[in-house]
């Protein structure tokens, strides 16, 4: 029974259950015929054959195999049920977990002690009103020739900074 039922793929999709049926049936007598449809209702390009015997699928795989029907050539192999998949013993994965963790480890770059201790000597900002405060004293500093000279961009935005402040 294991060697009575073949597999064949590369089917067109003109190609319906009776052509298949007729193809198969010329190499001995067909038990069953199976055609897997896809969700959209169109079968997906492969198909099932059983024969009665041995000696049939044999016969079929010889002949059938290159057959080219509605353009397209079958490949025909005898069908080999899979297994379900196993799931990997828990020592695999915990394996492969601690895998990724050294590998994500890795590609982390630790900040040196040095650099840790220059962020100590560096001191913090200063508050946002600290730091408008010295804005403000550096742009009462300007003279009305040294603004000229600034871009025009810039120069627009100190007048607009001036006029808000009534300075």
């Amino acid at each position: 029974m294991s060697r009575c039922k073949i597999f064949i793929r590369n089917l067109s999709d003109r190609t319906n259950k009776k052509d298949i049926r007729d193809a198969c049936e010329q190499c001995g007598p067909v038990v069953r015929v199976d055609l897997p449809l896809a969700v959209n209702g169109r079968h997906k390009g492969m198909a099932f054959c059983q024969y009665e015997d041995e000696v049939s699928a044999r016969r079929a795989l010889a002949t059938l195999h290159g057959k080219i029907l509605h353009g397209s050539m079958w490949m025909v192999r005898y069908y080999t049920p899979s297994s379900p998949p196993r799931s990997p013993p828990r020592t695999l994965l915990k394996r492969k977990r601690e895998k990724e963790e050294e590998e994500h480890d890795a590609s982390v770059v630790l900040p040196t002690e040095d650099f840790l201790a220059s962020l100590d000597r560096v001191p913090p900002p200063p508050p946002k009103a600290r730091r408008i405060d010295l804005v403000l004293a550096q742009v009462q500093q300007l003279t009305i020739d040294e603004i000229a000279t600034l871009p025009p961009v810039l120069r627009a935005q100190i007048l607009a900074l001036c006029e808000a402040l009534k300075l």
